[in-house]
């Protein structure tokens, strides 16, 4: 699917439709009891193959939820917001479990910034939390709300989830399909892991939370708060790899499953989905490697805004190559913050707060080697004949190349890069 950042000014609408067990005059049982016009058999065909039934959430209590997205064959976006709706009432027992669709043209999910849980927040909104067990025939299209600002912040993350969710992302854009057993599992935490992914990534991504692991629902990663003993032998035998973090660290668990992640060839993606060896890289050279120092280094020191303005601008055009040219700006620009150069303002908040001047102990930093800190000085002539050119015509290139000569322009000239003591 193209991703790019061509997406509606307008309101956003959607399809709509509602899967679960009720009894109607066309029958009972798990099925699409309603939809609007614009679904075709096919897509529904398709929906009821993924969507959960009974017993299909994680977490067996009345508050359960869960949440799905992915590509359908016909190229649209569903996202699936599944809860437990009151008893069941076959035979079963147990809770009825009731799924909220959307289906959005690619256009409109981008326009979301591909964030599974912000268009479930919105068909909440628009569709109304309580079940709706007597639905019409038809229902209407979804009214999502306008696009978001771009700059209107980041999903933080919370700091003991920070080498989890690191873990994960280079999972995805190395173009493994795996299953993660993180007990904090939640539709944020899915939404905050999509935040360390450049947009393109997003797009490219078919996920799961809060739903048992199921080979009917094929996924490129599924997040479970527990991993039972069946549902490991299903991950076996699907070419998946199950890492296992647990409650209270980052790491992931010594073991089988996290033996063999860690003999899996190191690859990145080409941001179209397609899974590209980089064994011959190291960790400083491999671009998504070094695309995942920077995202650690900002949320750590609490700049999950930067994150989130940068990486929605990566569109599909991103290759290996180029997400390499965007953190070495994005590494220059931040050397120069560290140095205390003095920036344009209003080019820098529109990436995010990039500008505002930031000391070395003012950072949280990772001491990990992916995460290590910049160098304290460096070559402002050197710098500036790199960034001596035309700018760049995409973004996020072009105001980084403008927030680099901003503050270029502030140090002090010639030598190292130096603070400008005026004012």
């Amino acid at each position: 699917m193209t991703a790019t950042l061509t997406a509606p000014t307008t309101t956003l609408t959607a399809e709509h439709a509602i899967f679960t067990s009720i009894r109607t005059p066309m029958g009972e049982g798990y099925r699409v009891v309603a939809a609007s016009g614009g679904i075709a058999p096919d897509e529904k065909q398709e929906i009821t193959q993924r969507s959960p039934s009974h017993d299909s959430l994680c977490d067996p209590g009345e508050s359960a939820e869960g949440l799905a997205v992915w590509r359908l064959r016909s190229g649209r976006i569903c996202v699936a917001h599944s809860r437990h709706a009151g008893a069941e009432h076959t035979a079963r027992g147990g809770m009825r479990v009731y799924t909220l669709i959307a289906i959005l043209e690619p256009a409109a999910y981008c326009a979301l910034a591909c964030d599974p849980a912000l268009v479930a927040q919105r068909m909440l909104a628009a569709a109304g939390r309580e079940p709706l067990l007597k639905p019409p025939p038809k229902l209407e299209r979804l009214d999502l709300g306008a696009p978001p600002e771009l700059v209107a912040g980041g999903r933080a993350a919370a700091p003991e989830n920070i080498a989890a969710l690191m873990r994960l992302a280079g999972s995805v854009l190395g173009g493994e399909r795996f299953v993660a057993h993180l007990p904090t599992a939640s539709a944020n935490t899915l939404a905050t892991l999509f935040a360390a992914l450049p947009l393109c990534a997003r797009a490219a991504t078919s996920a799961t939370v809060g739903l048992k692991f199921a080979t009917s629902r094929p996924v490129q990663l599924a997040l479970l708060p527990r991993v039972s003993p069946e549902a490991a032998r299903l991950i076996r035998g699907q070419n998946m790899t199950l890492l296992d973090f647990p409650a209270s660290s980052g790491s992931v668990l010594p073991g089988p499953a996290a033996a063999a992640a860690s003999r899996t060839p190191a690859r990145s993606a080409d941001m179209t989905g397609r899974a590209v060896e980089t064994a011959g890289c190291t960790p400083a050279q491999d671009p998504v490697s070094r695309w995942l120092g920077w995202v650690e280094r900002q949320w750590r020191a609490g700049r999950s805004e930067e994150v989130a303005r940068v990486s929605v601008q990566i569109d599909a055009e991103a290759t290996p190559e180029r997400l390499g040219r965007i953190v070495t700006m994005l590494d220059d620009l931040e050397r120069l913050r560290l140095n205390g150069a003095v920036t344009t303002p209003g080019v820098l908040q529109r990436m995010g707060g990039v500008g505002a001047t930031v000391t070395q102990d003012s950072l949280e930093l990772s001491t990990s080697p992916r995460s290590r800190a910049a160098p304290a000085s460096f070559d402002r002539s050197e710098l500036a004949q790199r960034y001596a050119g035309p700018p760049p015509a995409s973004q996020p290139e072009a105001q980084l190349h403008a927030a680099i000569h901003g503050a270029i322009a502030a140090c002090v000239d010639p030598g190292t890069c130096i603070p400008s003591s005026k004012p």
